[in-house]
């Protein structure tokens, strides 16, 4: 690997240091940041991100280890069951719930026969929400599972159990697993890709900001393959780290989040790897508007001003607005551009 030898010295027990890309095992490797701190959730330590010039993935080296990255993760929001909404969004998640029954759903219960004709007619661009807040998932046979893997409170357990999909969810998290068990979830501790279930137990998985977050992002896709039915789905969304908000804002961007994200990919660079492990009939979604969030928040990490990785500044400075509108546009034209993506593939169906 070609490192500064400074960056390679001995590490303390709860660090790790990489002597090969943990993607691809090349040892040819560049510096991108370096003093990175965490400036959301405050956990001490400075920490330098790496690209691998094989496969042009981003990976943090040193990192904490498997051991201790749990501290890294003491006041995560997941942590906190989400607030309940107002009446107007509850009236609008009612409506897109109802579509998504029909389109999505494993289930044959009644739907509100309107709301899809108030998706398509009212409001077209809810039929992209629709779906990228159902994660892409395909239209399933009643009974089908559903496992979702860094589920956190269970939001989206939730959600799927709504459209008639059976759900489990897997989480290292205590303290998120508690919460979202005391709301009836079923939500099993533990973490990829030592997982307890059984060979092709699975019809769907889905990895929501989680695949930057393990150590070994092979083994873990590997693992997917194996929990999936011949024929299911895994559908994954993770930052783009050559984005066009990185670009711009470079250690202050948002989709860095030293310590907890270990791992970062391209579009491309997904797609290569689940492909060698030996998934088929493998896209790429992007939803460009996703550009405003990042700015918004990158621009308060690089005024060292966010206290919260939801809080949005007031209004933006003339110069970041000009910039997210063409970062919009340019994810608009090619997903490359785009701030995160999600990769939907599916394990091959079983031969004769």
């Amino acid at each position: 690997m070609s490192a500064q030898p400074s960056l390679f010295q001995p590490s303390p027990p709860a660090l790790e240091t990489l002597s090969a890309c943990p993607t691809c095992l090349s040892g040819s490797s560049v510096i991108l940041y370096e003093s990175l701190n965490d400036r959301i959730f405050g956990v001490p330590g400075t920490w330098s991100m790496w690209r691998c010039r094989e496969c042009d993935v981003a990976f943090l080296n040193p990192r904490l280890t498997p051991e201790a990255i749990g501290s890294a993760y003491r006041d995560y929001y997941t942590h906190s069951p989400a607030a309940r909404p107002s009446l107007r969004l509850r009236f609008r998640e009612a409506v897109m719930r109802s579509y998504a029954k029909r389109q999505l759903g494993a289930t044959s219960a009644p739907h509100l026969a309107w709301a899809e004709w108030i998706v398509r007619w009212l409001s077209p661009g809810l039929v992209k929400h629709v779906a990228a807040q159902y994660r892409y998932l395909p239209r399933q046979q009643p009974g089908a599972l559903l496992l979702d893997i860094g589920c956190g409170n269970g939001e989206f357990l939730s959600k799927v159990r709504a459209l008639g999909w059976r759900a489990v969810g897997l989480e290292f998290d205590p303290k998120a697993c508690a919460v979202g068990s005391s709301r009836g979830l079923q939500i099993v501790r533990g973490s990829v890709p030592n997982t307890p279930f059984e060979s092709e137990s699975f019809d769907a998985i889905t990895l929501h900001h989680v695949i930057e977050h393990v150590h070994d992002p092979r083994a873990v896709l590997d693992e997917l393959l194996r929990l999936l039915k011949p024929g299911g789905t895994i559908v994954l969304t993770t930052p783009n780290w050559q984005s066009c908000g990185a670009a711009f804002f470079g250690a202050a961007w948002r989709g860095l989040e030293p310590p907890r994200h270990l791992v970062l990919f391209t579009p491309d660079a997904l797609l290569r790897l689940v492909r060698d492990i030996g998934f088929v009939n493998a896209e790429i979604r992007v939803r460009p508007e996703l550009a405003y969030s990042y700015f918004e928040q990158s621009y308060r990490i690089a005024n060292s001003s966010l206290s919260s990785p939801t809080q949005l500044p007031e209004e933006l400075p003339e110069e970041i607005t000009r910039e997210v509108n063409q970062a919009v546009a340019a994810a608009s034209r090619n997903s490359r551009h785009a701030e995160e993506f999600t990769l939907i593939a599916a394990k091959p169906r079983a031969t004769v």
